[in-house]
């Protein structure tokens, strides 16, 4: 045998074992929790991982959906912070992530240092850490500043800059 060992959860709205009644969307499949002593008692809730029916189930198809619950400091209640839906959307911050990475609040970094760190939010993009730009759309759109990224003041590019299709800049060089 090639495979090892796995833990399954098994739910049904039927309470009668053997019986089976489909599940919801909605319904919660099962889940982890984490929890610890605060000096009181152990029902302080540090963590938790979920499993949901997200859709409607059926026949051979049962859409699913993981959600990731971390307690904040000072209290003993965890909340959503992440999940990834049955479409394969990731959402941090939402609970209904409509693209592939929705991130609704707070703002993505990728880098290791201020000065080599990239980031964008809401209709900004920054660039490390020196400057931001407005943009109008990234990618084929209708709008009529389809592919461009716009400025009014100065912007600092320390390293590469690379483009797929044509690069064009107006003003002093």
């Amino acid at each position: 045998d090639d495979e090892g060992f796995s833990l399954q959860f098994v739910k049904s709205r039927n309470t009668t074992i053997g019986s089976f009644t489909v599940v919801q969307n909605g319904d919660d499949l099962g889940g982890l929790d984490w929890y610890g002593d605060d000096g009181t008692d152990y029902q302080s809730q540090a963590a938790v991982i979920k499993a949901s029916v997200d859709g409607t189930p059926g026949t051979g198809d049962m859409p699913g959906r993981l959600t990731f619950w971390t307690t904040p400091d000072n209290t003993e209640a965890a909340t959503e912070k992440m999940r990834i839906t049955s479409f394969g959307n990731i959402g941090i911050g939402t609970t209904a992530p409509v693209s592939r990475l929705d991130i609704t609040t707070g703002r993505l970094e990728v880098g290791s240092t201020a000065s080599a760190s990239y980031f964008l939010t809401g209709n900004t993009l920054q660039v490390g850490g020196y400057t931001s730009v407005a943009y109008s759309r990234f990618g084929t759109g209708t709008t009529t500043n389809a592919n461009y990224i716009t400025t009014t003041n100065d912007v600092f590019v320390s390293g590469d800059l690379d483009g797929l299709g044509s690069l064009s800049f107006a003003g002093v060089a």
